[in-house]
């Protein structure tokens, strides 16, 4: 859909394009009576031809529209304009939580708490009007440029009346997020409002932790935990209000997103606070966070100290692991990845000493190339080379192992997205790869099929 650069769509003239994914593109467009800029999304149109999700689409205008609230996305239009289903929305020039996390690592408490009492307080809207979002996530929480601390709650394809279950929406597929959604959601049940104030809390924890509350259970068991398993408790004032929006029951939890938003800020701030409906915040002043590898990876390399991260982005030594001297370099013509973690690392499932970021290897350079925990670090060729062996690039950023296999001449093609995502390449993760690592791969002939998201 690149053509449509220079097009015109029910009146917007298409700019550039913003992001797409498996279901269609966002283009940056402008309005010219008005002169101002626009979110444009069009759906692709073997999608577009299926009378099913035409009616999917159209309800995620209509649902986002009936929204007057200064903490969610307004729409400008939506329809059909020469057979393309397209919804136009505010331009937000900015970035997400999601991202703010991965570049900058957990937030302050108090930060945290003001960013998703906003998100609270557009959800009791939503609520109100008998909606649940259920695709409650960081990356749906919008951050303007030029207010960092204001957000926009987008996203809302996947709303749905009070009172529907959640059985999925398009044929074969099960819709949200698996690191948010909520049991009841999980399991097919009833939903109400209960489900985003869950789903919120995981934001919470995301914000606090720099990671979901359970990040490291593999995809296909992350529903089984949510309903079954509780995640690693978090200190600090904010414990239990996380722990509380965090309840299988939904009984058991606050009972409404805005009661969440409001114990958040009291909790982190000391005293009690009610939540806005939106309000200027002030921007206190963060240290930058060390990279994790240098935190993780260099610690093993030269000091053999154990880092732990902890909410609030302190640093604790741990008990030193024993000496690593007498394990081997990573060979330094393999193309074989390495997986560290806060006491060893491994290649193709063997230990090996940790390799320095931007150290000389084969021709190339050691680059990080995961999405910030943990560290995932590959041999990249300083000038294209022609491998015959897939890597191993399970949770690797998009944008990262992208170019990675640029450099070893590794065809390659992109799948996911979601619904109504977009895909951004220095967003979202490489969950698995067909074939499989370790494959033997023919250069220049097959193009190996990268499964991506926005978290794995």
């Amino acid at each position: 859909m690149s053509t449509l650069l220079g097009a015109r769509i029910a009146g917007y003239t298409i700019e550039a394009e913003a992001g797409r994914g498996g279901m269609g593109v966002v283009y940056r467009a402008r309005d010219p009576e008005l002169d101002r800029l626009a979110a444009v999304k069009v759906i692709a149109p073997d999608l577009a031809s299926d009378a099913g999700f035409r009616a999917r689409f159209v309800r995620e205008a209509r649902v986002t529209a009936q929204l007057d609230h200064p903490n969610v996305i307004p729409v400008y239009g939506a329809g059909e304009d020469d057979g393309r289903l397209y919804i136009a929305m505010r331009w937000v020039d900015g970035t997400d939580l999601g991202r703010l996390i991965h570049e900058r690592g957990p937030l302050a408490p108090e930060r945290a708490a003001d960013l998703v009492a906003q998100a609270a307080s557009a959800l009791d809207a939503a609520h109100a009007q008998g909606l649940v979002h259920r695709d409650v996530k960081p990356a749906n929480l919008l951050l303007p440029a030029a207010a960092r601390d204001h957000v926009y709650l987008t996203d809302f394809g996947l709303a749905k009346r009070d009172g529907s279950n959640a059985s999925a929406t398009t044929t074969g597929h099960w819709l949200g997020t698996p690191d948010f959604a909520a049991p009841e959601q999980i399991e097919g049940r009833e939903l109400d409002g209960r489900a985003d104030v869950y789903a919120l809390g995981c934001v919470l924890y995301t914000a606090l932790t720099g990671h979901a509350p359970f990040a490291d259970v593999p995809r296909l068991r992350k529903g089984w935990a949510h309903v079954h398993e509780q995640p690693p408790a978090l200190g600090g004032a904010l414990g239990p209000v996380v722990a509380k929006a965090l309840a299988k029951d939904p009984a058991a939890r606050y009972a409404t997103a805005g009661e969440l938003g409001q114990a958040a800020c009291a909790a982190a701030s000391g005293k009690h606070r009610a939540t806005v409906r939106t309000r200027k915040l002030v921007t206190t002043e963060r240290r930058r966070r060390r990279p994790f590898v240098a935190a993780a990876v260099l610690a093993i390399a030269i000091a053999g100290a154990a880092i732990a991260l902890t909410t609030g982005g302190e640093e604790k030594a741990r008990q030193k692991p024993a000496p690593l001297s007498t394990l081997p370099l990573p060979p330094p013509s393999s193309t074989a990845t390495v997986r560290c973690t806060a006491t060893a690392c491994t290649q193709n499932g063997h230990r090996v000493q940790a390799p320095i970021e931007d150290g000389r290897c084969d021709g190339g350079t050691w680059s990080r190339i995961d999405t910030g925990s943990p560290p995932l670090l590959a041999c990249v060729p300083s000038t294209p080379r022609a491998a015959t062996e897939l890597p191993d690039i399970t949770g690797a950023r998009l944008d990262r192992a992208e170019h990675y296999l640029d450099q070893l001449e590794i065809r390659h093609d992109t799948s996911g997205g979601g619904t109504f995502g977009i895909i951004d390449s220095g967003n979202w993760q490489v969950c698995t790869t067909t074939p499989p690592a370790g494959a033997t791969i023919a250069p220049g002939h097959e193009t190996v099929k990268l499964f991506v998201d926005r978290s794995c």
